[in-house]
């Protein structure tokens, strides 16, 4: 994902968001694959990322330089927990974002009731 202090204003004001997918997606990632969970980069250098007035991420699934790694994401199995990985990644990533929303709005809700008369 972006850095914190990404000098594009859009890309910056979703930084929080955008490192709770990362972070999400990782772990679901690795906990369906196997794969040993590395770190998240912090990356300000990408036009995907940069110019994103959403959450983004870069999910790097393994190493084709590493022939193991190489020859593991080749396999069906291999795919088939990696969409698994990444699918659970992202309702966990939901479930926080429309729990959040939820809180939003009853707060809202309550905050608008305690002012009427």
């Amino acid at each position: 994902c972006q850095s914190e202090n990404n000098p594009y204003p859009d890309c910056a004001a979703t930084y929080d968001e955008s490192r709770l997918l990362s972070e999400r997606l990782l772990q679901a990632f690795c906990k369906a694959t196997g794969m040993q969970q590395l770190e998240i980069r912090e990356m300000d250098n990408m036009t995907g990322t940069n110019w994103s007035k959403v959450p983004t991420t870069i999910v790097e699934m393994g190493f084709l330089s590493n022939k193991s790694d190489d020859m593991l994401m080749a396999t069906n199995y291999f795919k088939e927990r990696a969409a698994e990985g990444i699918a659970d990644g992202l309702d966990a990533y939901f479930t926080i974002v429309d729990a959040r929303a939820e809180a939003d709005n009853s707060n809202a809700s309550q905050a608008g009731a305690a002012e009427e008369p």
